[in-house]
């Protein structure tokens, strides 16, 4: 398992674990090789709101710049008037690992995050601080001989609590951004255990607070080739997501449903269906809400490399 790979179980599929207000999901080694493959430079997505009470306008949602290697270098987001409204940048070292992610809103630089390795590629720790050098979040990770993510403790501290209102949503990929987080204006502390497969892949990722006490859960599960099938967030609170995706023969996504629980009661639900090209890229995404309401078109066009 790469560092690369490893770094994306973090910011992918490991969703209470760092600060998902600031992290946007990177890509697995499969999206990254067929970007590759295909010389994919740009990916623009455009919404069609199709809720009666909405102006039926296609807008520019959101856009996605790739280096020629299939890395991603840039996601921004787009408001109704086509301005930047969040914008993540990724810049990556020699070894091709993520060494620092910069977050701006409206084009103001919010956070910037800096990765730090040890000497055989193994991730040490991540430093999360605004423009202005006040540190927000740090990040510490203990490893084992292979490189493996064994344990970590998360410390946010407590400049960062203006921005936490803001995790309490999903972001466009289906990716969850919650934190099942209180309101607190102290420093605070959280510890994950992470626990493996036999094929190497992250099953459960466990944390606890001072106490060691258990409070949050993430169960994953995989396909026989190793894609995600399904992954469940679970709060001692009663809270819990959980993320099923379904993939067509060429290992597209064809479809995916996202549902939040409050114990066994279902409080929301959206399910999307892809359509993608014959190089596996998206065409199209058709975004349903609980009463299968279809609310937003998404239509993709890609830029490649010549």
């Amino acid at each position: 398992m790469t560092a690369l790979w490893r770094i994306v179980l973090i910011s992918i599929l490991g969703i209470i674990i760092t600060h998902s207000v600031l992290s946007q999901p990177l890509l697995n080694e499969a999206e990254r090789a067929r970007n590759q493959q295909n010389r994919l430079k740009t990916v623009n997505v455009y919404s069609l709101k199709l809720n009666k009470d909405i102006d039926k306008r296609t807008f520019l949602d959101h856009k996605l710049s790739y280096d020629q290697e299939g890395k991603l270098l840039e996601q921004t987001y787009y408001d109704s008037t086509d301005l930047e409204m969040l914008k993540w940048t990724n810049i990556y070292n020699s070894r091709q690992q993520l060494s620092e992610r910069i977050f701006c809103v409206y084009r103001d630089t919010i956070a910037e995050t800096v990765f730090h390795y040890a000497g055989n590629g193994s991730l040490i720790e991540e430093i999360t601080q605004n423009a202005d050098g006040v540190l927000f979040s740090k990040i510490s990770y203990n490893c084992d001989s292979k490189g493996k993510i064994i344990s970590s403790r998360e410390e946010i501290f407590p400049e960062l609590q203006p921005y936490l209102h803001q995790a309490y949503k999903f972001d466009q990929q289906g990716y969850l951004l919650l934190r099942f987080l209180g309101e607190s204006k102290f420093h605070v502390e959280h510890n994950f255990k992470y626990q493996y497969a036999r094929n190497g892949l992250l099953e459960k990722i466990t944390e606890a607070g001072h106490d060691t006490v258990p409070f949050g859960w993430i169960i994953y599960d995989y396909e026989r080739d190793g894609l995600p099938k399904a992954f469940t967030v679970k709060h001692e609170n009663g809270k819990m997501y959980k993320v099923y995706y379904s993939y067509d023969n060429h290992q597209g996504l064809k479809s995916e449903s996202r549902n939040f629980y409050l114990n066994t009661l279902l409080l929301d639900q959206e399910k999307s269906e892809f359509t993608n090209d014959a190089k596996g890229n998206i065409k199209k995404q058709l975004k349903y809400r609980k009463n299968n309401e279809l609310s937003v078109l998404y239509n993709y066009t890609y830029e490649y490399y010549e």
